[in-house]
Parts: C-alpha cells; sequence; structure tokens
C-alpha cells in the first residue's frame, strides 16, 4: 500500500476533502482488487490493514461532518439571535421564528 495514500487518510478531510474522497477511493478500489484475485490472498495481514485503515477514514469522514453539522448549527443560531435583536431593537415585527422557530 502506498505510504502517502496512508498519510493523506490519516491526516482526515478537513484541509483537503477532495483529495481525502479520492485517496479513500483508491484505497477501496485496491481492497476490492485484492479481494477478487485469488493470486493476491496470502497477503492477508496487508488485506487486514486496509480494511482497518477503511474503517478510520470512515470515522475521520463521520467526525468532519459531524464538526460542519455543529458548525453551521451555531452560525445559524448566531443569526437567529441576531435577527431577533435586530428587529426588538427597531420596533419591527419578530419574525425569528419563521426561519428560527421559537427561541
Amino acid at each position: 500500500m502506498n505510504f502517502q495514500l496512508e498519510l493523506k487518510i490519516m491526516k482526515g478531510p478537513h484541509e483537503d476533502l477532495h483529495g481525502y474522497l479520492a485517496a479513500v477511493d483508491e484505497l477501496r478500489t485496491n481492497v476490492e482488487f485484492f479481494t477478487c484475485n485469488d493470486n493476491f490472498k496470502s497477503n492477508g495481514l496487508a488485506l487486514n490493514h486496509a480494511h482497518d485503515l477503511l474503517a478510520k477514514a470512515l470515522m475521520r469522514l463521520e467526525e468532519e461532518f459531524t464538526r460542519l453539522l455543529n458548525t453551521q448549527r451555531c452560525f445559524g443560531i448566531c443569526l437567529c439571535n441576531l435577527l431577533y435583536l435586530f428587529t426588538s431593537r427597531n420596533g419591527l415585527e419578530d419574525i425569528s421564528h419563521v426561519c428560527c422557530g421559537p427561541l
């Protein structure tokens, strides 16, 4: 297995999502190839390592997805609070509940 491929996956998707997904796809393709070809079955340790690396890659993607959701959630809450403050301070009808629900 390519050391740079493993390094890219271990870094995670935060800095370079496109490159990360390309590395995961390449790893997945390698695993499929070695799984389907009987000639390479003797290299079980490398295949196990590749499977473990795929599991770590999925975990890192889940972590990044959760981080992005939390970031967007915080942004949405801040936006709702600003909208509420703006409307209440300027004597306008409070419309923050339309996009944000009850505060």
